[in-house]
């Protein structure tokens, strides 16, 4: 197993049966990209061995804490970067206004399974417990933002940089291993929820209500992949 990228990254949130539906949903939130996506691969090869679609949902929503519109506008560019690679793979992306995990559980009521990826925080996890306690199906979360997830990096509470450094690198062979992109086999063929239109990014802020005296930052613009890898080439 220690070739697996998906080794000791997958936790479990409840007992609930694999169902016989038309998908697998990756409820994306935290981890927010097409490529280098643990969560998103292990969605495709649960869809491939279930022999269904997976499809993509994410829950949009202006009471996130602290939201405003330069944050907002920043990740929506970057969303609509992501849905653009998805589509290429043949995985839709369906983005819907709401709390998140109202929205997972929506989608998540046509779906084989609902995979999630992890949040830390307090509201975070909360969400991904309402998901898991209340969802028809099975919940399977799968930690893809860090290298060494925390519980293999340590098993206590660590009051200094100094002291976890270097547990994390000596777990460091484990898991830093290459992500293979998964095939996709089954496509959901325009079957796949509907969800709202990324191209206009001003409307959808107007609608979700956030407070737009912080306005974008045109130094760090457009949000998204394709304008990181575009600044990174530059820097390199």
């Amino acid at each position: 197993m220690r070739d697996d990228p998906f080794s000791r990254r997958v936790t479990e949130l409840n007992d609930a049966p694999y169902r016989a539906r038309s998908y697998v949903l990756y409820w994306m939130q935290q981890s927010q990209r097409a490529q280098s996506n643990h969560a998103l691969e292990y969605a495709v090869r649960l869809a491939s061995a279930r022999k269904v679609p997976v499809v993509v949902g994410f829950g949009l929503t202006g009471s996130y804490p602290e939201a405003n519109a330069r944050h907002l506008r920043f990740m929506l560019e970057g969303l609509r970067d992501c849905g653009e690679a998805l589509a290429r793979r043949g995985i839709p992306f369906v983005v819907r206004i709401g709390s998140p995990d109202a929205v997972a559980l929506d989608l998540g009521s046509e779906a084989v399974a609902i995979v999630c990826d992890r949040g830390y925080l307090e509201h975070q996890r909360a969400w991904r417990f309402d998901v898991a306690r209340t969802a028809g199906c099975r919940v399977v979360e799968v930690d893809g933002d860090l290298v060494v997830p925390v519980e293999e990096a340590s098993g206590r509470k660590e009051y200094a940089a100094r002291t976890i450094r270097p547990r994390i690198h000596a777990r460091l062979s484990e898991f830093l291993v290459p992500l293979p992109e998964e095939s996709v086999r089954h496509r959901a063929d325009g079957t796949a929820p509907r969800g709202e239109d990324l191209s206009d990014v001003d409307s959808l802020i107007t609608r979700l209500g956030v407070p737009a005296e912080v306005g974008g930052v045109t130094r760090f613009f457009p949000g998204g992949q394709r304008e990181a890898e575009r600044r990174l080439a530059v820097f390199l």
